[in-house]
């Protein structure tokens, strides 16, 4: 890592990886029932790690594993209605990495050991669900959904230090046709839930402009929340 009075060059070595995937789809119920499953495993050598140092960098970090699952369903349950559903476990990890502490406070190591540490934006799960209906209400066509999503916790840095924790959030759509118009009725975050989508931290800065362990402090940005939305269209 550079240190405070280093200029900083943007050489860092290839990413290279090593990837096998396998998985399997299938239709049942009379194609009424549609199903996925995969497993994949990436080795990771060289992984660039992008972090903020006064500017955006890449740090080589030498070795990263990833392993993890994918499924998914869809289904029409009769009478309009559809449901669907995704799964995905990962587990992203830091396989070898050491690097000098930049803040080191009394009783830490010089050098840090970061093996098994989660990477960055990575979460270990992420699940989604979804209930469909669309049908007839007098000369009207209505096409309905909700949904409802949920991500475990997410790291924004590789030592793991600044994370947001894990969070659902809910989002509704109904849609009315009426001959050639349509209105869409919109909300994305239902029940307003905040949540970090990006951060950095004061553990980083230092590096390159050599401040100590009380400045700068950490920045989190926040989601922007509750979203409402109105919009009509016509076919020609």
């Amino acid at each position: 890592m550079p240190g405070p009075s280093d200029i900083w060059t943007a050489d860092f070595a290839a990413e290279t990886t090593k990837a096998l995937e396998a998985g399997i789809k299938a239709r049942v119920a009379d194609d009424r029932v549609r199903l996925s499953l995969a497993g994949f495993v990436t080795d990771y050598r060289n992984f660039q790690n992008t972090v903020f140092l006064g500017n955006s960098v890449v740090l080589s970090v030498p070795r990263v594993d990833v392993h993890g699952i994918e499924a998914s369903a869809q289904a029409d349950v009769g009478q309009g209605f559809r449901v669907d559903g995704g799964m995905a476990w990962t587990r992203s990890r830091v396989g070898r990495y050491t690097t000098p502490n930049p803040t080191p406070e009394p009783g830490e190591p010089a050098i840090l050991d970061l093996k098994g540490k989660r990477t960055p934006n990575a979460p270990d799960w992420t699940l989604n669900g979804g209930l469909d209906w669309s049908g007839a209400a007098g000369a009207a066509i209505i096409d309905a959904r909700l949904s409802v999503a949920y991500v475990s916790r997410v790291d924004f840095e590789i030592d793991n230090i600044l994370h947001s924790p894990g969070y659902t959030s809910v989002d509704g759509r109904v849609g009315v046709t009426l001959g050639s118009w349509t209105l869409d009725l919109w909300a994305k975050n239902l029940f307003d839930k905040r949540w970090a989508i990006s951060a950095f931290g004061q553990q980083q800065l230092p590096l390159l402009l050599g401040l100590g362990p009380d400045g700068p402090f950490d920045s989190f940005t926040i989601n922007t929340g509750r979203q409402f939305g109105l919009g009509a269209s016509r076919r020609f």
